[in-house]
């Protein structure tokens, strides 16, 4: 045992120098991979930073953030979310295959991206390109990271409608197109066509698009009875409305609040006061126009006696 100790004195030394090399080495790579796995964390959260910038309401563009970004992420950005988003193993489940949601039905087209959970997932996504910190042979390393959000919540502007009461009904099926509603739909569309042509006489530009109305003021006003929104099909609820309505054209009481001024009441009233302001318009210039007084006071008193023949 002496023997074998005297012959590995002057050994240690050795064996030290031919060690150092390889745990610098190690150290190196721990040095490396702990910069790596410290900017991997600082690229997850810059690129969800990127897409919580541009929810809404923290930004209307897609392209232009809100939150201040940092001189070295190359890219940090996120997709509009109202495109089609990409395809999240995550949201595989059966009921968002149902054929109530997606199709197919017989006889009846359905929408059906517009309850796709996807239609509106926001990707966030980062990138940095960095020297490594020790062993520069190794080469520059690259990051490239992209995260997910279903943004989705399914309202009413997400979905295309124009508020909380339109007929959801409307946008996901093709209602208008079922062989059992052709006769309907063409029978609509002609009741449809001969009001429209009804409209376009010209005795019924008195009701909104007045001639004289524009020449005096700029504009016309709308004689046109409103009814206001209105989706039933009971009879008694709608029963009370129509009776409004026609009250409101004629000015004649059928019914508990079914009562109004009437058309004919409301465009005489609006005539008269536009003439007895061009009569005091027309006696107030130097020298005034006596053809011009005369033919407004003519049209006034054919108004008034109206007015009076309605009470």
């Amino acid at each position: 045992m002496r023997r074998a100790t005297r012959s590995r004195l002057g050994l240690a030394p050795l064996e030290l120098v031919l060690a150092i090399p390889l745990v610098l080495f190690v150290v190196a790579l721990s040095v490396i991979m702990g910069a790596v796995s410290c900017w991997k964390i600082r690229a997850e959260t810059v690129a969800r930073d990127a897409i919580f910038s541009r929810r809404w309401p923290r930004s209307w563009r897609a392209n232009e953030p809100l939150d201040p970004q940092e001189p070295e992420w190359r890219v940090a950005n996120a997709t509009r979310g109202d495109q089609r988003g990409p395809q999240l193993p995550e949201l595989d489940n059966p009921v968002f295959q149902n054929p109530l949601l997606r199709g197919p039905l017989p006889g009846i087209g359905v929408n059906s991206q517009m309850l796709d959970p996807t239609s509106h997932a926001r990707i966030g996504w980062s990138q940095l390109t960095r020297d490594v910190p020790t062993l520069k042979r190794l080469g520059p390393y690259s990051l490239n990271d992209r995260k997910f959000l279903v943004d989705g919540k399914w309202q009413y502007w997400q979905l295309g409608y124009g508020s909380n009461g339109s007929r959801r009904l409307r946008q996901l099926y093709d209602l208008l197109n079922l062989p059992a509603a052709a006769s309907q739909k063409s029978q609509y569309k002609q009741a449809e066509q001969q009001t429209i042509s009804v409209y376009m006489k010209p005795e019924m530009f008195v009701l909104d698009r007045d001639d004289e109305f524009i020449a005096w003021r700029g504009t016309a006003p709308d004689f046109h009875p409103r009814l206001g929104v209105l989706c039933a099909l009971d009879p008694n609820v709608v029963a009370p409305r129509v009776q409004q309505l026609l009250a409101r054209i004629d000015g004649q009481p059928r019914a508990p609040r079914a009562v109004g001024q009437g058309v004919p009441r409301n465009m005489a009233n609006a005539f008269l006061s536009m003439y007895q302001q061009q009569l005091q318009y027309y006696q107030s210039q130097m020298p005034p126009d006596q053809a011009k007084i005369a033919e407004l006071k003519q049209k006034i008193k054919i108004l008034q006696d109206f007015l009076a023949r309605l009470n």
